[in-house]
């Protein structure tokens, strides 16, 4: 408990520390560097989950793929690409990705007979390649897509040319979705686990995740949206922000609707998590954070709330 509750305050502050970069300094470099490390740890972590589901990959690829997809978009940001073209080169890259790991297990001959013998499998060598490259496929969209989602996040200011006419408070616009992608899973996952801790009750999903319970998963939903309305109420009464306020067009009914959907992909994600956990027998995804397990068993509420806030940046801007 003590283990887990000063993992979680050296989370927070951390996290803080990057966000008030962003704010302070007005950089997002910091933050790239930062979500980038930690998605690399995430596919490295998810490697190892399908290797414990009896799902042959190549952990080396799963790795790399996060990082070429954060050279990609800097490179399709700096050049200014329309989305459509970025969105088909996006999908090129995962599908070259895919094609590499299907002609290296084709040619590793004498490795892939090891690996195929060891794993007691009988099928035709270019039947396994494909197995393989599915089950990298797999690793690649999850979580390094939905993660990588932050980049335009933080970048908001950057690829206002997407979108028709100029963005009011752009960078304020990325300051506050960004301080949500981290908000609403801290405050959900804490509450949760608080609450589920205090009242106890029925389990939410006791096949999936046993220490779970309904109570949890209520409070959880209810402190988010009821933390983030104080915060813009808060926010609102200042007289320096109340013209980007305004300008947002955000009203309290959306701050409550973006807390009711952030906690529910919170807890989606987590399950979510679990589940593939479950499948590969293993209780934590690592063993890097004390009371934690591994990267990914903290960030997979945040696999669900980035796409959220994401799909609330696009409501914003458009």
């Amino acid at each position: 408990m003590k283990e887990r509750t000063l993992t979680g305050l050296a989370i927070f502050f951390v996290a803080l520390v990057i966000l008030l970069t962003k704010i302070i300094i007005g950089t997002t470099i910091i933050l790239d560097i930062f979500w980038g490390l930690l998605i690399v740890t995430c596919a490295y972590e998810m490697a190892n989950i399908l290797k414990h589901q009896q799902r042959s990959n190549h952990v080396l690829l799963i790795v790399l793929f996060p990082i070429f997809l954060f050279a990609l978009l800097y490179t399709e940001m700096a050049l200014k690409l329309d989305a459509i073209l970025s969105g088909f080169l996006v999908l090129g890259l995962i599908m070259l990705f895919v094609i590499i790991g299907f002609f290296v297990t084709l040619c590793s001959t004498a490795r892939t007979e090891n690996e195929m013998r060891a794993n007691k499998i009988r099928t035709s060598k270019s039947a396994f390649a494909f197995s393989k490259s599915m089950n990298n496929l797999i690793g690649f969209l999850y979580p390094t897509v939905p993660l990588m989602m932050m980049f335009p996040i933080n970048h908001l200011a950057e690829v206002s040319y997407l979108f028709e006419g100029t963005i009011p408070y752009v960078s304020t616009i990325s300051i506050v979705l960004v301080a949500l992608c981290f908000l609403v899973p801290f405050i959900c996952d804490t509450f949760a686990y608080f609450v589920g801790k205090t009242f106890g009750g029925p389990r939410l999903c006791p096949k999936i995740s046993p220490k779970k319970t309904i109570s949890g998963f209520i409070g959880g939903v209810l402190a988010t949206i009821l933390i983030l309305l104080v915060l813009y109420f808060i926010l609102s009464s200042i007289p320096s922000l109340q013209s980007a306020i305004s300008a947002i067009g955000i009203e309290w009914w959306g701050v409550a609707l973006v807390g009711l959907f952030g906690s529910l992909a919170c807890t989606g994600g987590d399950l979510f998590e679990s589940f593939l956990k479950r499948k590969a027998g293993l209780k934590d995804s690592g063993n890097i954070l004390p009371g934690h397990g591994g990267f990914l068993d903290r960030l997979d509420g945040f696999v669900f709330v980035v796409p959220v806030i994401m799909i609330v940046a696009l409501i914003v801007v458009l």
